[in-house]
């Protein structure tokens, strides 16, 4: 055993079921039976992960600088570690290089500075370089899966059977169980499939330990019953575009068998988008061709994929406040770190009291200035902190109008709000400028401010479709990507241009894991990816140029009708370009591939076919 005091290396296991799958795998027309494996992944950020900590003597008061996305969880660790109050504790999280969710836990490191910071009555700082942070932070996805699926000969998926082994590394830290448990949660992906088993057990090894990275447990469900939907239609002699459609859920909300409630979405629309933005017909009358032709194989992947959006604790706090500038801060327990949530908070804001985007500040990241908060992660930012924003914005609106109509001697319901004054409907000569407003609300020792704490009922459920073509060389084994198409569903925009760059961003995480990325230990235990030479990422000239819609349909959990985007190419990527390849090499009988497609991989596919040598 790993730990002594333990019986066995398997940490937890867990089953999700629904219906009679045995049933319906006695009845089925085909059974397909797949494993699959999905490698370790480092998150890589450009900045790595760092802490600075000092301690106020008279005070009694711990101060910790940390590269973090989650705060308040920090804070309160850490109170909780040295045995004192989180009132004793504050964190501050400044500008943030990168996370992926690597940096959504607390680490043994960060910890141990605010300790020696206290014991020792002077300032510690401690940074991580990169090959620490290849060993240490941890790393992504490390499942192995044994996937069952049956299907009635019309195409139709009856039943899934899947055995999930969740390698959880050495110890756990916060979250490091509670990743592995959301692939059974959307393990039918945007399928209806009445019957179902997935079990998931965690297992201890001897490797650092796995945490959240981009999509955390989502994207690992999605190459499982991708995978598995190519296999059936390969069995079935289907289009791998029809059976999806065939099979995919079609009325809202729906429970799936699995727990998850999927709220809102048009999953069919969204797959016939991303063909017809693809050139699908185009590409499979070409690959026909070159078949024919013997040249160069292509092949066209497909991927439709949902997650559960929202992430830990399903609530966030948001205040705004008028000062007597005439300008707006709004305070957030959401931590961006590279997304762009500042801009999208402030353009709520201003749209909400009328006034210019720049005139909103946005405060966060701050456990003194924001007392209470959860943080960034799981595509939680903009559905639950931007609500909460949205709330705080419409409560001061409120008070704003209340004082301009105490002002100017009118109804509330005949006030305006544009351009930093407080009008009176048809009467512009009739205003007050919200500076004064302010002003007066201050020297009155009242102010006008607005917090609240905005939570939802469940998770969201973000949805896409993705297509990618692919060409492969066969002397080489080097695959590339000749047309990627992305259409996802991630509720109301608020910002198309953020959502865009969200998109973009996990595409490339999920092509660089499909192609490239993998984490290696030796069989001596040893790190062999410990430097950046060892450990491939994508360049530029590594990734597709992409073609993009979205689909709108709001989601009934939050005011803004959000979703979440940040995970959506990181989940849909990996099966479309392994799906795609795969379909490139089908004539050449190669057996199920496995993750990453790199080039000496692919090439010792091809070369033996019987199994690689």
């Amino acid at each position: 055993m790993l730990h002594p005091d333990r019986t066995s290396n398997v940490v937890f296991s867990h089953t999700a079921s629904g219906g009679d799958p045995d049933a319906a795998f006695r009845r089925a027309a085909v059974v397909v039976d797949l494993t699959m494996e999905q490698p370790r992944l480092a998150a890589v950020p450009i900045e790595c992960r760092g802490a600075v900590a000092a301690y106020d003597r008279p005070t009694d008061r711990i101060e910790v600088w940390l590269s973090t996305q989650t705060p308040h969880s920090a804070r309160t660790q850490i109170a909780g570690i040295l045995g004192t109050s989180v009132e004793r504790v504050r964190v501050v999280a400044p500008d943030v290089g990168g996370g992926f969710g690597a940096k959504g836990s607390l680490y043994p490191e960060e910890v141990l500075v605010a300790y020696l910071a206290r014991r020792l009555g002077r300032p510690i700082k401690w940074i991580e370089d990169r090959a620490e942070n290849l060993r240490c932070t941890t790393h992504g996805r490390g499942q192995r899966a044994r996937v069952r699926a049956a299907a009635a000969q019309d195409g139709t998926v009856l039943a899934v059977d899947a055995d999930v082994l969740a390698d959880l590394g050495a110890y756990c830290l916060l979250v490091t169980a509670a990743i592995p448990a959301r692939t059974p949660l959307v393990g039918l992906g945007a399928y209806r499939i009445p019957n179902v088993r997935y079990r998931i057990r965690g297992i201890a090894t001897t490797k650092a330990p796995t945490g959240p990275y981009r999509g955390a447990g989502r994207p690992e469900a999605a190459y499982y019953i991708e995978r598995v939907m190519d296999g059936l239609a390969a069995r079935l002699g289907m289009d791998p575009a029809e059976i999806r459609r065939r099979n995919l859920i079609a009325t809202f909300p729906h429970t799936s068998p699995t727990g998850l409630v999927h709220d809102s979405g048009d999953y069919s629309a969204m797959l016939d988008r991303a063909l017809e933005l693809a050139g699908y017909d185009h590409w499979r009358a070409e690959q026909a061709r070159r078949r024919s032709a013997d040249a160069r194989p292509i092949g066209i992947g497909l991927s439709t994929w949902i997650e559960a959006a929202g992430g830990g604790d399903l609530w966030e706090s948001g205040t705004a406040r008028l000062d007597s500038s005439g300008r707006v801060t709004v305070l957030t327990g959401s931590s961006p770190h590279g997304q762009g949530l500042e801009t999208a908070f402030s353009q709520i804001a201003a749209d909400v009291l009328g006034i210019a985007p720049d005139a909103v500040a946005v405060v966060h990241g701050d456990t003194d200035a924001v007392p209470a908060g959860v943080g960034t992660f799981g595509s939680r930012s903009l559905a639950i902190g931007g609500s909460a924003v949205l709330a705080a914005a419409g409560q001061l609106r409120e008070q704003i109008v209340a004082a301009a109509a105490r002002f100017l001697e009118a109804a509330p319901g005949d006030i305006v709000l544009a351009g930093g004054t407080a009008a009176v409907r048809g009467a512009p000569g009739r205003a007050v400028a919200l500076a004064e407003l302010a002003g007066a609300a201050e020297a009155a020792g009242v102010g006008m401010q607005a917090s609240t704490r905005f939570a939802s009922e469940r998770f969201m459920v973000p949805s896409g479709a993705h297509v990618a073509v692919v060409e492969v060389d066969r002397d080489t084994g080097i695959v590339a990507v000749l047309r990627y198409a992305a259409v996802d569903d991630c509720g109301r925009l608020v910002n198309p241009m953020l959502v865009r760059g969200q998109v973009h961003g996990g595409v490339a995480q999920g092509v660089a894991q499909a192609l490239l990325e993998q984490v290696v230990y030796g069989g001596d235990g040893q790190l062999l990816t410990g430097t950046l030479l060892d450990y491939p990422v994508p360049s530029a000239a590594d990734l597709p140029a992409i073609a993009w819609d979205f689909i709108e349909s709001p989601s009934p959990l939050n005011p803004l009708g959000a979703k979440g985007a940040g995970e959506s190419g990181a989940i849909g990527a990996p099966p479309a370009i392994v799906n795609a390849v795969e379909d490139a090499l089908r004539p050449f009988a190669i057996r199920p591939l496995a993750l990453p497609l790199t080039p000496d991989r692919v090439w010792r596919h091809l070369s033996f076919p019987g199994g690689v040598q």
